[in-house]
């Protein structure tokens, strides 16, 4: 979701490299976009803003996972347990990938960043969506990574991140060790640093919240996506972190169901959702974290942002979206086994086009 998104797929074979992409190059200081290849030929592609070829990190065949999280040079995702129950540590800066094992049958989902360690040791936490649980990961070098489990996080954990000293967990609260029926709204859970503390703060979504899966932290405040059900629409929800209370939810249009959400480095917001899976084709909507409401130019047909194709008609999807400091849009179009990369001006005209690799869920920019 993949590890958490029921999409649609076809069989997919594994590819070669192909002619344009070569074994990894680090980035340095170069402009591009860093997308998540979660299908056939799994890791992360880094796709060069100037044209030149792009460079990429095989995860390998025991990676399903569909969302990453990336600091400076280091990149975390992870495996289900269809795939091993494993975090992924890639480096951006010499191309080396690390796996942590973490609890069998644990099925792990959204991975975060915690503050390194005195000793250097570099600190991560990871949702484990079947145990209800945070793993804890602390890796030195040179040593094995220790793994601690914090229990009592949820009945589902889909996401978690760091804020005000203290883990979140963003329960889904769905039965998703069996049948991922949904058993209530979505709940943001607070968890001490301590693994000795056992108090819990549990903050309820509110009734619009259905199986929420990813959450960004902007100071005191916390924005988390839920995909909806059936007829509970899509929704974002803001809260304050501080007070531990929702601030406001912008609900989607009937019937959208959410399938990704990334913070641009503009600031804003970029949730794909669809209104069907047959097609399956989702929109971009951009929301601005302060007001919560919907940024265009918009499409004619919606409150999604128009965004159109060299031709001059509206681009037909974005399975994944984020945006760059200029308000430039990069929307991750996937097919039957390749994904390409589209880039769009900030009035979303069509400014270029490249090669992604295999199906890809999530990308940022650098």
């Amino acid at each position: 979701m993949p590890r958490f998104l029921p999409l649609p797929f076809a069989a997919i074979v594994v590819l070669a490299c192909s002619d344009s992409t070569l074994p990894f190059e680090p980035p340095v200081l170069q402009p591009g976009a860093l997308i998540l290849n979660g299908v056939g030929e799994t890791g992360v592609t880094f796709v060069p803003s100037s044209g030149a070829p792009n460079s990429h990190i095989d995860f390998g065949a025991s990676f399903d996972g569909a969302t990453f999280t990336v600091l400076d040079n280091i990149v975390l995702s992870t495996s289900s347990s269809l795939k091993g129950d494993q975090l992924y540590v890639a480096d951006l800066s010499n191309g080396s990938l690390q796996r942590v094992q973490l609890p069998a049958a644990s099925n792990p989902a959204g991975a975060t960043f915690l503050l390194s360690g005195a000793d250097g040791a570099r600190n991560f936490a990871v949702a484990l969506r079947n145990s209800g649980s945070i793993a804890r990961v602390e890796m030195r070098a040179g040593l094995p990574a220790g793994v601690t489990t914090v229990a009592n996080a949820g009945l589902c954990p889909s996401d978690v991140f760091f804020a005000i000293s203290a883990l979140w967990s963003v329960d889904a609260n769905v039965m998703c060790s069996t049948d991922y029926a949904v058993a209530g709204p979505g709940r943001l859970i607070r968890v001490p640093q301590l693994v000795s503390d056992l108090g819990r703060d549990t903050i309820p979504l509110g009734p619009a919240i259905i199986s929420p899966l990813r959450a960004f932290a902007i100071g005191n405040f916390a924005y988390v996506l839920s995909s909806g059900a059936f007829v509970v629409p899509a929704a974002v929800v803001k809260l304050d972190l501080m007070a531990r209370s929702v601030v406001a939810t912008r609900i989607f249009p009937q019937g959208a169901f959410g399938a990704t959400m990334a913070l641009g480095a503009n600031g804003m917001l970029y949730v794909t959702a669809a209104t069907g899976f047959n097609p399956y084709l989702p929109k971009v909507y951009a929301i601005d974290p302060l007001t919560l409401t919907f940024q265009g130019p918009f499409a004619p047909s919606g409150s999604h942002r128009l965004l159109t194709t060299a031709s001059g008609a509206e681009q037909p999807k974005c399975d994944a979206a984020t945006g760059d400091a200029g308000g430039r849009i990069y929307c991750i179009d996937n097919g039957e086994v390749l994904a390409v990369l589209n880039v769009f001006a900030a009035n979303g005209a069509f400014v270029r086009s490249h090669p992604a690799g295999t199906l890809a869920f999530d990308v940022t920019v650098r």
